[in-house]
């Protein structure tokens, strides 16, 4: 299975966690900022000239052709964790890995992560097939629903995993880089959690907390057919954790029994490889969608929480 059949890709692989500070860089900050922060920039490149035995730049010269210096600043913002911290480099160091991990916590960029989630149900797949090979050998005469019958549920309760994951954590990203959270304030994220409780899984329920924290409505972002998948994961998910496939009343009174009911063989929901390949679609696009919105709100408020960090930052 290819991880983006039937999918848009929009987005370009790209680390937001750091970026280069260049003139470019500064300029995007508010004019109250650049002039503080400039100075915040070249503390940090003097120290590390002295510390490496460089001749230090005037600070008019310093902020000339900054791609091209020796000496290079990398500005962290991660969303995550909440750091906020500069990282010199030196052009004359050799073998270097690159900038692709937050030093504090170790995050990858937020569509590295999103990528991530979504291989880990291909590799789940693929396993499941390849098992499935071997039973329809042994067999012959069995329906392919039946024999994957619980290996296609836990496909299916990855994707609801995939979902609820991913929004949960975008959304306290979204809350860090709107300073409304910084990662250190355990009570308010104990309130946060406890508010919100599985919120997450339920993919209505996300998006009333998204549109009433950030204006932001996830429904909007994807189209209905995409929009009644989700729901129909999440409820089909629930039906299988707690009832095994067994058809009860609850799922008879949700939004998806008339969209599905078409799969129901006596007591048991028949769920078959294609259903959760169109799932996966789905949920692809989703997290595609809202990782893009993400985005922009990131870069949108990122200088704004760079330059409130070191305001309140003792020198």
């Amino acid at each position: 299975m290819n991880v983006f059949v039937g999918v848009n890709m929009k987005l370009k692989s790209k680390n937001e966690l750091y970026c280069l500070v260049d003139e470019n860089f500064i300029s995007e900050f508010d004019n109250t900022h650049q002039t503080f922060m400039k100075n915040v920039y070249y503390k940090s490149y003097c120290k590390f000239a002295k510390t490496i035995g460089s001749r230090k730049l005037s600070k008019r010269d310093f902020f000339k052709n900054m791609r091209r210096r020796r000496i290079k600043l990398y500005q962290l913002c991660c969303p995550y964790c909440g750091t906020i911290q500069i990282i010199p480099e030196d052009g004359k160091w050799k073998n270097s890995g690159g900038l692709n991990y937050c030093c504090h916590c170790g995050r990858n960029s937020t569509i590295n992560v999103c990528f991530e989630h979504l291989a880990r149900f291909i590799r789940l797949s693929q396993i499941v097939e390849e098992g499935l090979k071997v039973k329809k050998r042994k067999y012959k005469d069995a329906e392919e629903w039946l024999l994957g019958y619980e290996a296609y549920q836990m496909e299916l309760i990855t994707l609801v995993s995939i979902i609820e994951v991913v929004f949960r954590d975008y959304f306290e990203a979204l809350l860090f880089i709107n300073n409304l959270n910084n990662g250190s304030n355990k009570y308010i994220q104990k309130s946060i959690d406890k508010q919100m409780g599985n919120d997450f899984m339920l993919i209505e329920k996300a998006n009333d907390q998204y549109k009433k924290a950030f204006s932001i409505d996830i429904k909007a972002l994807v189209d209905t057919d995409v929009w009644n998948d989700l729901i129909d994961v999440v409820n089909l998910r629930n039906n299988f954790v707690h009832n095994n496939g067994h058809i009860d009343g609850r799922f008879k009174e949700s939004k998806s029994y008339d969209r599905l009911k078409s799969n129901i063989r006596g007591e048991l929901y028949c769920l078959q490889k294609a259903d959760t390949e169109k799932y996966f679609k789905s949920v692809a696009k989703a997290t595609l969608a809202i990782t893009e919105r993400y985005y922009m709100e990131y870069y949108r408020l990122r200088r704004k929480a760079i330059a409130n960090h070191y305001f309140n930052v003792a020198d």
